[in-house]
């Protein structure tokens, strides 16, 4: 019997990265990569792992068409448009053109909630809301599809800068995060360890009626944990045996995207209830790491190097 076909978009980022990992682990899919440049080193080092990666860029529909044809499965993740100016409503809406007219039977569309709808209106940040729009396109036209929806990035926390050294005092540390008070709980997502294996025991049930009609029930939440700003420092400090504090900044020179985005956070909009792991992702059986992991995985080698 012929492997069943996955697509995995943003193969050489880290969700994409995470879904190839798992599919390359479990060995019972083909994968496909899509690539905006199949000559790049990231991609030649998918190559050589097995995946075949073809050209294709999410917003040029035609390549999707040729991209899509013959997949079982097709994960989305669209380029987010705060930091390369492109359309990413477009992006989505012509991955699920391409997988319509491929009648693919599955799509995992990884998003975002709506800021402009979780706040009536007064906050409005494009990479959210984008992605949302794309959960009613999919909706509209019929497509079958899987709904994830991240937290913030865990890696965040170093590849943002948001942990630094004291300037003056090298043995402590500090957690700076732009408007959100150490005392809100906010959402993250370890995304290299967890989305793969979410998606993967995803794709695996599709073909039970059952499965399905929970898997499509409502947008999941793909959430490791949540936690606040305070505990994360709490953590780090317990885990490294280094001070740690968090402190909240109000910086006037930020990207108005982000700022925004921030302020939304401030108010505790950006929340998936207080039953983190979802109970739909512990029924799949994937055990989701802690912040505690991400820490012992990241945080200290980080913190070592700066020795």
């Amino acid at each position: 019997m012929s492997k069943r076909l996955v697509l995995v978009t943003g193969a050489t980022g880290k969700q994409g990265g995470s879904l190839v990992k798992a599919l390359l682990e479990h060995g019972g899919f083909e994968i496909r990569a899509l690539s905006r440049n199949v000559d790049s080193e990231s991609a030649q080092a998918l190559d050589a792992k097995g995946v075949s990666v073809v050209p294709g860029d999410l917003s040029d529909k035609n390549s999707l068409l040729n991209a899509c044809k013959n997949a079982y499965a097709v994960f989305g993740v669209s380029i987010p448009e705060l930091f390369c100016g492109v359309d990413e409503e477009l992006q989505g809406r012509n991955l699920v053109d391409a997988c319509k007219e491929n009648k693919v039977p599955l799509l995992i569309w990884s998003s975002l909630p709506s800021c402009k709808d979780t706040s009536d209106g007064r906050f409005i940040v494009t990479g959210f809301d984008a992605k949302a729009e794309v959960e009613k396109y999919i909706k509209a036209v019929e497509q079958p599809a899987i709904i994830f929806r991240t937290g913030g990035f865990a890696s965040n926390l170093l590849l943002f800068g948001q942990l630094k050294r004291d300037e003056q005092d090298a043995s402590k540390y500090h957690i700076f995060y732009q408007f959100v008070e150490g005392t809100s709980p906010q959402p993250w997502t370890y995304v290299e360890k967890d989305v793969g294996p979410v998606v993967l025991a995803a794709i695996e049930k599709w073909e039970d009626p059952a499965w399905r009609a929970e898997l499509t029930k409502e947008p999941i939440p793909l959430v490791s944990y949540q936690i606040t700003g305070d505990e994360m420092a709490s953590i780090v400090s317990k885990v490294s045996g280094k001070e740690v504090d968090h402190v909240t900044i109000f910086p006037e020179d930020m990207h108005p995207g982000l700022k925004t985005m921030n302020l939304w956070c401030k108010e505790r909009l950006w929340g998936y209830g207080n039953n983190i792991p979802v109970d739909i992702i512990v029924k799949l059986g994937v055990k989701m790491h802690t912040f505690d992991d991400y820490v012992r995985d990241a945080v200290i080698p980080w913190m070592n190097s700066q020795n």
